[in-house]
């Protein structure tokens, strides 16, 4: 009898025992996998998601985008009130048409006469083959060489001059008669196309966008040193289309080389309407008159802005 019970105590203790280390082991094997697994979510790279792409600035002329022809905005500086120590005034600017991605702007004031750096001949025209010396035509004339250069440079900054469309020009001939000289015939040849980001008007552009908006007259800034109108206070200006051909053989023959010497003048009358016709003068570019250092006629420059 004590046999049994002690073979059964026996028992009961040995089943005790094996119950105890599986359960010990079951236990450092789960601790094991935990531990395992910590360490793995630990050492695991987090997730990188791509990069976003950086939105695109908009356009400095983005808010002109539903500009009409007419609207008035500003648009770069220069000096106009003639005192340097305020520095440069916000340059103003028409709007002459809007094509959807793009705005061709005038500026609403006469800006410049002949700039310093043409007068003192830093800045010269190019010959034209064939032709005289005094001959030009806008691809090679002094005005397009600084309104691309010195003025494009100093009126814009960088962000400005992103939105400056380079514009390809044609120049047309001009025909027609001067009363000057008992209404001859005339035709002087406009020049080769050009690329430009700054430009004057052609006589047809003249007609097609600024005529109609009634906005041809326009004051000289103080700082132009251009010539006004006595009575109304507007100034004559220039295009980029060539005037009335270079010589006179005599006081009634022209000469045939067909190249001016001179572009053609936007000016207004005592009342304040513009001439009818196109009209040019021996004194009528941006040369000034060197007694007085005024300007007789002055230059409005023209661009294309992208606004998408």
């Amino acid at each position: 009898m004590k046999k049994k019970i002690l073979a059964l105590l026996l028992a009961v203790a040995t089943a005790s025992m094996f119950a105890g280390c599986g359960k010990d082991d079951g236990g450092r094997e789960r601790e094991s996998r935990e531990e395992s697994s910590y360490e793995q979510e630990e050492s695991a790279p987090e997730s990188v998601s791509e990069p976003e792409e950086p939105e695109e600035a908009p356009l400095l002329t983005s808010v002109y985008a539903s500009a009409k022809p007419g609207n008035e905005f500003q648009f770069g500086a220069y000096e106009q009130d003639n005192n340097l120590s305020d520095g440069a005034e916000p340059i103003e600017w028409v709007v002459l048409a809007n094509e959807g991605d793009r705005i061709l702007v005038l500026s609403k004031y006469v800006l410049v006469g002949e700039p310093e750096e043409m007068s003192e001949g830093e800045i010269r025209d190019d010959a034209i083959p064939g032709a005289d010396r005094d001959s030009v035509t806008w691809e090679v004339c002094s005005e397009r060489k600084w309104l691309n250069s010195i003025f494009y440079e100093e009126a814009f900054s960088d962000e400005e001059r992103n939105c400056i469309l380079q514009s390809e020009l044609t120049t047309p001939d001009t025909e027609g008669t001067w009363s000057g000289r008992s209404n001859q015939p005339f035709h002087t040849y406009g020049g080769s196309d050009t690329t430009d980001y700054l430009f004057l008007l052609s006589y047809e552009e003249f007609k097609e966008y600024v005529k109609p908006l009634k906005i041809a007259n326009a004051e000289p800034t103080a700082a132009s040193a251009v010539k006004a109108n006595k009575e109304t206070g507007y100034a004559s200006w220039q295009l980029r289309s060539p005037g009335v051909v270079q010589d006179w053989v005599d006081d009634m023959t022209m000469t045939s080389t067909g190249y001016s010497d001179e572009f053609a003048e936007i000016g207004s009358d005592e009342s304040g309407d513009i001439y009818g016709e196109l009209n040019s003068f021996h004194s009528g570019r941006v040369y000034n008159n060197p007694s007085t250092g005024v300007n007789f006629g002055g230059l409005r420059m023209a661009m294309w802005l992208k606004v998408e």
